[in-house]
């Protein structure tokens, strides 16, 4: 948050007035002397602000604007010095403040400045430590204004610093003598006001020694009225003396400035004729190095050219020796995986026997696997007529067991009716004995006349109880017979139910035996898979020989054109080299050509290896039909 020039500067008169010598009811207008501002300035750095420096500062009562003026360049003069001296950096680039509106107008915008400018010499001082403590030991809102009065003092330095580094000489140069010509403009017009004084001067003495005449020549006429014009003389002629001083004054810091300035351009012309002669002999060393460096980059690439060259050759001998260590490590390969062919070879004869022993046992077991399916086949169909025979067995068991339990709850209903009949037959029977008993134990009260007719009633009553005794016997066999045919009739059922269960045993077999089919199909199937590993072994093998034979007869053409290189005595040379990598290099499509001729008899020498295993046979089909391509 910004704050007002008020605001800032009552903070920066709130650090003033931590110094002893400073009175606490110190106002701003107390300042603008330069008094004050001078005692703080040798508080601060003796060094740079010393006794001497500081007797030049006119103080007391009723000072002039002139004066003030005089105190406040002597001021920022030894300010911009220290600036310069002790913080590095020159004021000049610094925006500095006018002293004559601090001076005249008590201007508070260029006293604030001159407060800030004094304030980073304080922070920058031989007692730097001292009063950074102070300051921070005040109120916040002091301590912010101080550090934006030096943080602004400092950006505005080095960000007009930078501008005036990217200046040119010649603006430099612009800039020194447009300030040369306006303090000679100065000087000029001090000078023509010194004239004018010094004119008035003597116009004011002119008239001040006729009124001494024409007093002394009236002879004390008008006393009063002489003695107030002597000292209406006596005064404008002190303030013309004081005005011709001011005068004098100002002219002496206008000559000062422009000695200094005189000094600083010739100064700078001198440093301008040293750099424009440092930039000739730099020119002329720009153009010399340009030139060597055009001959180095010339050697330069000479050099990368020779040194691709060089690394084309170690290259190519690399290469070249590579190739060999290959070549010689390929064909130790060869040799081995030769050996191993071989080797190879005679455990495939000996697994070829194996085989031929499998595939005869595998033909019985395909032969038997057949024999095994058409059993199957047929045993499906019996076990079809079963099912259909074992369906209508089922159909007639439960007729009869419905049968069956109709005809024993009939049997159980006759028994109970049995039962019941015979217990009342046999509780009227004997009632009837009894009653009969009864009747043959009367007392014998007739006459012996009548004893042969009570014979004949008696036996007639016996034969009807006999005849329905009879009666009973008949109907109670006949439910005897009726019981023993219904219990034929069961076990009858009984027994077909017997028969019903054979033909669950026979479905059990027949399960039992496609298990077994299955089981033997599983089996013939493992054969027929390890027959066909093994025969795509042999085929694997086959074309392992072939084409081992087929780089050994690329390896003997190598080595003979190798030969043939070495008898000659070609290769001592790096073009003979050249061609015979170049005749090499053709002589893989040369290769390819030779397998694709070979292609066609291909089938032919596997056909040859099946009828033949043996080695010897296979070699030699191959040179029949290989030898003439070669060739």
């Amino acid at each position: 948050m910004a704050l007002e020039l008020p605001e800032r500067l009552d903070y920066l008169l709130s650090w003033v007035k931590e110094f002893e010598f400073v009175d606490q009811g110190l106002r701003f207008e107390d300042l603008c002397d330069g008094v004050i501002i001078s005692k703080i300035l040798v508080s601060v750095s003796p060094c740079s602000f010393s006794a001497s420096w500081y007797s030049r500062i006119r103080s007391g009562g009723g000072i002039s604007s002139v004066h003030k003026c005089f105190n406040l360049n002597h001021i920022v003069g030894a300010i911009s010095q220290f600036f310069e001296n002790v913080i590095g950096q020159n004021l000049a680039i610094f925006q500095l403040p006018n002293v004559s509106l601090i001076a005249e107008k008590n201007d508070v915008g260029e006293l604030l400045r001159l407060l800030q400018l004094v304030i980073c010499c304080a922070v920058n001082g031989e007692n730097k430590e001292k009063y950074i403590q102070a300051i921070l030991i005040m109120e916040r809102a002091v301590q912010q204004a101080i550090m934006e009065s030096v943080q602004e003092v400092m950006n505005e330095t080095s960000s007009k610093g930078d501008e005036l580094s990217l200046m040119s000489k010649s603006d430099r140069d612009d800039a020194f003598a447009h300030k040369c010509h306006e303090l000679e403009a100065k000087i000029s017009q001090l000078e023509a006001e010194k004239a004018t004084a010094e004119a008035e001067l003597e116009d004011a003495l002119r008239k001040i020694a006729l009124l001494e005449e024409h007093s002394g020549d009236s002879g004390g006429i008008g006393d009063g009225s002489e003695t107030v014009g002597s000292v209406a003389a006596t005064l404008q002629l002190r303030q013309l003396q004081e005005k011709l001083h001011n005068v004098q004054v100002e002219l002496f810091q206008a000559e000062a400035d422009s000695q200094e300035a005189k000094l600083r351009l010739s100064e700078a012309l001198v440093t301008i004729e040293d750099l424009r002669k440092m930039n000739e002999a730099l020119t002329l060393e720009v153009s010399r190095t340009a030139h060597f460096k055009d001959e180095l980059d010339i050697a330069r690439e000479e050099m990368q050219a020779a040194n691709r060259q060089v690394a084309s050759l170690e290259q190519w001998k690399k290469r070249r020796a590579e190739e060999m260590v290959a070549l010689r490590v390929r064909c130790s390969k060869l040799e081995e995986d030769n050996a191993a062919c071989l080797k190879v070879l005679d455990e495939l004869k000996q697994a070829n026997r194996l085989n031929s022993s499998l595939r005869a046992n595998a033909e019985a077991s395909r032969n038997q696997s057949v024999e095994a399916n058409s059993r199957v086949s047929e045993l499906e169909l019996r076990t079809m007529q079963l099912e259909e025979e074992l369906k209508q067995a089922r159909a007639d068991l439960q007729g009869s067991l419905r049968e069956n339990q109709t005809l024993l709850e009939e049997m159980r209903r006759l028994r109970e009716h049995h039962e019941k009949a015979f217990t009342s037959t046999d509780l009227e029977a004997g009632d009837r004995l009894s009653q009969l008993q009864s009747s043959l134990n009367l007392p014998s009260k007739p006459v012996e006349s009548n004893e042969s007719g009570d014979q004949e009633i008696t036996s007639d009553a016996v034969y009807e109880i006999e005849q329905r005794y009879r009666g009973y016997l008949a109907k109670a066999l006949e439910v005897i017979r009726q019981l023993n045919r219904r219990v034929v009739a069961a076990e009858t059922a009984a027994v077909n139910q017997n028969c019903e269960q054979k033909p669950d045993s026979e479905v059990s077999r027949l399960q039992a035996l496609l298990a077994e089919k299955e089981s033997i199909i599983e089996q013939l199937e493992r054969h027929y898979e390890q027959a066909r590993r093994q025969r795509d072994l042999e085929d694997r093998m086959v074309l392992t020989a072939w084409y081992h034979l087929g780089m050994r007869v690329n390896r003997a053409h190598t080595e003979r054109l190798l030969h043939e290189e070495a008898s000659s005595g070609a290769s001592s040379s790096f073009a003979a080299f050249q061609s015979w990598s170049y005749a090499s290099h053709w002589t893989i499509p040369l290769i390819l050509d030779f397998y694709g001729r070979l292609l066609p008899f291909f089938p032919l020498c596997i056909f040859v290896y099946r009828i033949s295993p043996g080695l010897i046979l296979f070699e030699l089909t191959f040179y029949l039909f290989a030898h003439p391509l070669i060739c």
